[in-house]
């Protein structure tokens, strides 16, 4: 029997946070047993509220996994070798192609998220293949072709399904919520890497959420977005980060966002301009030492094209 544990604490993640797995093997090696335990404890953000029960077949890695979640609270993951003869029993095969309601992992779960009340959100997972949460149109097309209508929305609405409680209520009494998105004029800056400069423009998009009857606005959002200058305005019209690229990245947008911004730095271009071209840069560099030797600079598409 060999144990060991180890450390998977992140820079973010404070003092009181406790983040330990555990891991243990037995048995002789043509037929080795093992098991593992996943602690993290006062970790935001969490995975919601809830439980969950999964079996993926006798021919599974783990064919028995299991979780139990209490908010930033608590988070327990569990999984072993042993269960391949339970998952006979229960007749999982694992992944299979055809009917989905047949083949694949099964699974017991209910999960309860949302930070805010709006955002509630209610899961189940009854004895349904869990890789796909979200039942599309496409799997109620697939299932429609060997099962009956009454099956399949019994299984899409019962053994699967999620539910927003309390947003379901206020789209009766106040409307659906409407999207608005107010983009500024964007405004040209300059990208710094080791291989040269970049031309981008950074635009302040503003996104509010609000109900048709409502006298208030329930979400906003605000952030700098970037865009790399395209070729045919000048530029060098992506980028490179480091990934696998496909076809050509000419004008498109190679990286975005950041945090969002306060209502001081939102209204100075001098504070939400830098604050974007930070986190263009930041993104760039992360991506490039994840996906490439360190110290790795590539040659200024505008110098050479390259392909990454």
């Amino acid at each position: 029997m060999h144990r060991w544990s180890s450390d998977d604490k992140e820079p973010g993640d404070g003092r009181l946070t406790l983040a330990r797995r555990w891991f243990i093997h037995w048995g002789p090696d043509d037929h080795r047993e093992d098991a593992h335990l996943d602690v993290y404890a006062n970790r935001k953000p969490g995975h919601g509220w809830g439980f969950q029960l999964r079996f993926d077949g006798p021919d599974a890695e783990t064919p028995l996994d299991a979780g139990l979640f209490l908010g930033r609270w608590l988070t327990v993951f569990a999984g072993t070798s042993k269960g391949r003869r339970l998952n006979r029993v229960l007749r999982v095969r694992g992944w299979e192609k055809g009917d989905p309601s047949r083949a694949g992992s099964r699974a017991l779960e209910f999960r309860v998220h949302g930070a805010r009340v709006e955002s509630c959100l209610v899961e189940w997972l009854a004895w349904a293949d869990p890789e796909h949460q979200v039942f599309g149109r496409w799997n109620r097309d697939g299932m429609l072709k060997e099962r009956s209508r009454a099956y399949t929305t019994v299984y899409e609405h019962v053994r699967r399904g999620y539910h927003h409680p309390a947003r379901a209520v206020l789209d009766r009494l106040l409307g659906k919520t409407v999207h608005t998105l107010v983009e500024s004029e964007p405004v040209p800056a300059l990208v710094c890497l080791p291989e040269g400069e970049y031309p981008v423009t950074v635009t302040l998009e503003q996104r509010t959420w609000k109900r048709p009857r409502s006298p208030r606005t329930w979400a906003r959002h605000v952030a700098a977005e970037v865009e790399v200058v395209p070729t045919s305005q000048g530029g060098p019209g992506y980028c490179p980060t480091g990934r696998v690229k496909y076809g050509h990245d000419d004008g498109t947008v190679s990286t975005s966002g950041g945090r969002a911004l306060t209502a001081r730095e939102a209204a100075d271009p001098g504070k939400w301009v830098p604050i974007g071209v930070a986190a263009f840069t930041e993104s760039v560099l992360k991506d490039r030492a994840r996906h490439r030797r360190l110290g790795w600079a590539p040659e200024h598409p505008t110098d050479k094209e390259i392909q990454v």
